[in-house]
Formats: C-alpha cells, structure tokens, sequence
C-alpha cells in the first residue's frame, strides 16, 4: 500500500490522532532538514509539501486529519518512538510482565532468529495488544496469555489449560487453532476469520476458558 500526504504550506503541523485512543496521543509532525534519510522523501511543490508514511502505519488504523489538507498515504519520518509508545499506552492495565513482551516483540530486527525470520509488524503486534485489551475487559475469567513472534512478522497469542487456544495475527486475518484431549485423543479445531472479528476471537476464548461444547464458527 503507498499513498503520500499533502499538506498545504500553511498547516505544515497538523495535529493526527488514532482514533481509538481515548487520551489523544499525537503522532510527531515531519522535520526539514538539509539532508534526509533514504527512506525519508519529501518533494515540495509550490506550496505543497509531499512526505512518505510507511505501510505498516496506514494499515495500523487510519488517521485523522484535518479537512482542509488532502490526504494521500506513503512513509514519515522518527515515527517508531511514537508508534512504541502509543501500542504501550494501549496495553496499560496489562500486566508488567505482558508490558515487557511487548516492548520485546517491537524490538525485534529482521533475523532475530538467525535463521531470516522477518521483522516484527508493529501494526499487527498493536492489533494484537489491542484485542488482548477489548478480551480482558469482556470477560471477568480473563488469563493474560503467552505473546509470541512468529517467523513470517505476525504475533500469536497463546493460552493454556485442560484446553489450549493458539491466535495467530496476520494481515488481514485472525487463524484461531483450539485443541482438546477426549478420551486419550487431541482434537484439533481451527477457524480464519477477518483481521476485525472480535466476536470469533471472543467465542472461541470461551470455548477455551468455559469449556463449552461446540468450537464456534465465523461470525456473519
């Protein structure tokens, strides 16, 4: 996905929020100076101002502008510190040791396993951190679970009992896998489902943490 800003030369600091944070943190506005990173271009023409937003941001959720600027996706830059703290303020009220997870998944370059494993996504990891926020506040027998990178960027959530339940963040999908153990033999049982359906995600935990009979499908 590429796209690119525009921004009349007049409003060059426009505030941009994500809407789903409540205490209205604000992303850092694009600097000028005389030399700019590669992965950095800005081109002014007349009295617009073109600057790049990488992918991973646009797919992270959309932004809010003002109306009088016209916007067009593409990269900006000094992003990554904001991005941290933004998905960190997300996962207040989880606990310390989940927090640090976190903050170690985001960490993660490119070949963090020595075997070519891709850099974390921070856009699916801030999806991740968020359904974990929307599952913990539905359900009062909430377990926080294990947070793990996979090989490909994505994040998987796992938990663990008489039954487990493993979700794999991708874009744009969920792939939920629950098992059990019936009479000495593991079943398996999976469901994909849009990157944005909560209630499946939310079904298929109680599955997991109710014991309930049936493995839920997709919702309509």
């Amino acid at each position: 996905m590429s796209a690119s800003l525009l921004l009349s030369q007049s409003h060059l600091m426009p505030e941009v929020a994500w809407p789903w944070q409540s205490r209205g943190q604000y992303l850092p506005q694009p600097t000028r100076t005389e030399e700019e990173p590669a992965d950095f271009r800005q081109r002014q023409t007349g009295d617009e101002l073109n600057v790049s937003i990488p992918p991973s941001v646009l797919e992270f959720t959309p932004l809010i502008l003002p109306v009088q600027h016209r916007v067009v996706l593409k990269g900006l830059r000094d992003f990554s510190d904001s991005v941290r703290e933004i998905i960190l303020n997300e996962a207040q009220g989880l606990s310390l040791k989940f927090r640090n997870k976190i903050e170690e998944l985001y960490a993660l370059p490119a070949n963090w396993d020595g075997e070519g494993a891709a850099a974390i996504r921070h856009d699916i990891l801030a999806r991740a951190v968020h359904f974990t926020k929307l599952l913990k506040r539905e359900l009062d027998e909430f377990e926080e679970p294990f947070l793990a990178p996979t090989f490909s960027g994505s994040v998987q959530l796992d938990w663990n009992a008489e039954r487990s339940l493993e979700v794999e963040f991708t874009d744009p999908t969920l792939s939920i896998v629950g098992t059990q153990i019936r009479s000495g033999k593991r079943d398996y049982f999976s469901v994909e489902v849009s990157g944005d359906d909560f209630e499946t995600l939310l079904s298929c935990y109680r599955w997991f943490s109710r014991n309930e009979l049936l493995w839920p499908t997709a919702s309509a």
